[in-house]
């Protein structure tokens, strides 16, 4: 089959050319990516914007960010409902033109006028967040249906690594156009470029046939093109297949973790750049392409054949690397906070000298936690897909998908409100915010633990459904829908 890995002369694994085949996918996010730390990354600049004579409003800038998460998690759940019954290319393209809308109008915000520039910005990221929650959904179901089960951690990795690329791109543009004025400049150009990234996916991508990549036997059967796979969720699969146990797993551990997921930006990049650091966000931003970058590599590029390998030989393994990068990431990110800088710390003239800060250990250790959590950050991000795919029905890959989204959007969404109140109320202690977001998330990977002992039973029951969905779609050359009642 096409989609498999193949062989290289010189010993190494090429690419899946299905994999391949998806580079404007790849291109239109790594677009995308040119915004989603911009803001996160330029808080304290976009605060002077909004409220040029005041101190960080990091309440208002937390709730910016929360209101994006909890837009993400509502767009998600219609996108999701919507991605099992009609094209993900055409809902792509959907949710790419509002994105890009949203960077537009972003740029059209006025400035120095406090709650209404405020209000303008909190307009423009909602919008932009139900373009962005639909994303993952849709490529769930897409790529469930397009790739192999052994390709899909690398077109994973492939997808974070260039994004992360990108991610680190727009973090060096966004803070330099920011820091010198030129904000509305960078939002349009990103907006510009979106939009037109549509076109392209128009033109290259073509929709899969449904449950095509789902089951070996399953997709002899749906290569001969007069079979369709035209089932739908009734409220008996939904209770045998979706309401077991590892699904509820990665329902609720998505609360926990995704409120530590939500904060690392949101406190460490603060720290970094306010008093007594005051390290810029230019500098900043270096930081990110001198340890993050590479550690996003090791992490998605690194890992994703291993993850591939090891999750066919027993997928188990996924759920242990999952939990290991929970509980790394909660470690990290306190370590950050406890690295020895001293009271005095740094003026703005050198905290916005890249080179001078190299100079100082404590700066490129904290470069080293920042690297482990580029990478570890990178290994949940590749596991946790081909899991959800494994334990479900291909009718039910993009619901699954955003109700998953859902739980995890309102934890990303809260976690820099509880970060943000914690932070107000004990006059910046950023080591207290860190252990009660370590508290919080840590659960997540006691659930993953917990999951794998029903995980296997769970991806036995899809396996079997589908199997006899193959002998039903044989025997009848085509299929017709059960008189069930559709969920």
């Amino acid at each position: 089959m096409t989609g498999k890995l193949i062989g290289r002369k010189d010993g190494k694994i090429a690419i899946s050319p299905t994999v391949r085949g998806l580079w404007p996918i790849f291109l239109s996010y790594s677009i995308i990516a040119l915004t989603m730390a911009a803001f996160v990354l330029n808080m304290i600049n976009f605060s002077k914007i909004m409220w040029p004579n005041d101190e960080f409003h990091a309440f208002e800038m937390g709730l910016i960010i929360s209101v994006k998460f909890l837009s993400m998690a509502f767009s998600g759940m219609i996108i999701g409902h919507l991605t099992d019954l009609f094209s993900r290319k055409n809902l792509f393209l959907f949710i790419l033109s509002l994105i890009g809308f949203a960077y537009l109008l972003n740029g059209f915000a006025p400035e120095a006028e406090g709650i209404i520039s405020w209000a303008w910005f909190l307009i423009c990221n909602m919008i932009a967040g139900f373009g962005l929650g639909g994303i993952r959904p849709i490529l769930l179901s897409y790529t469930n249906d397009n790739l192999e089960k052994e390709n899909r951690s690398q077109f994973f990795g492939i997808f974070h690594s260039i994004a992360q690329i990108s991610l680190v791109i727009g973090m060096i543009i966004s803070s330099s156009l920011i820091y010198a004025g030129y904000w509305k400049i960078y939002y349009w150009s990103v907006g510009i470029m979106v939009i037109l990234s549509t076109f392209i996916i128009g033109l290259k991508i073509k929709e899969p046939k449904r449950a095509f990549r789902s089951l070996g036997v399953l997709t002899e059967v749906l290569e001969d093109k007069s079979i369709t796979y035209n089932y739908r969720l009734t409220k008996k699969t939904v209770k045998s297949t979706i309401l077991r146990t590892t699904n509820i797993v990665a329902f609720i551990e998505g609360i926990f973790t995704c409120v530590l997921l939500g904060t690392l930006n949101f406190l460490i990049l603060p720290y970094l750049q306010t008093p007594p650091l005051n390290i810029s966000s230019v500098s900043t931003a270096f930081i990110v392409v001198l340890f993050g970058m590479p550690g996003a590599f090791l992490g998605s590029l690194g890992f994703a054949k291993k993850s591939d390998k090891w999750g066919k030989k027993n997928i188990q393994i996924r759920l242990d690397l999952i939990a290991f990068s929970i509980i790394w990431l909660a470690i990290a990110q306190l370590f950050i906070f406890l690295v020895p800088f001293g009271d005095s710390g740094f003026t703005e003239d050198q905290g916005n000298n890249f080179i001078f800060l190299l100079s100082f250990p404590q700066f490129w250790l904290t470069g080293v936690l920042w690297f482990s959590i580029s990478s570890v950050r990178a290994i949940y991000q590749i596991n946790q897909p081909p899991i959800l795919q494994a334990i479900n029905l291909p009718e039910a890959q993009g619901r699954v998908s955003s109700w998953n989204q859902f739980l995890e959007t309102l934890g990303q969404g809260t976690g820099p409100l509880i970060a943000g109140a914690v932070l107000s109320a004990s006059g910046q202690n950023y080591i207290l915010a860190s252990l009660v977001i370590t508290f919080i998330g840590i659960p997540g990977a006691i659930l993953w633990i917990y999951a794998k002992r029903k995980i296997n039973g769970d991806i036995e029951n899809i396996e079997n459904i589908l199997a006899k969905r193959a002998v039903e779609l044989k025997n009848n050359n085509k299929i017709k829908v059960a008189p069930n009642e559709k969920v």
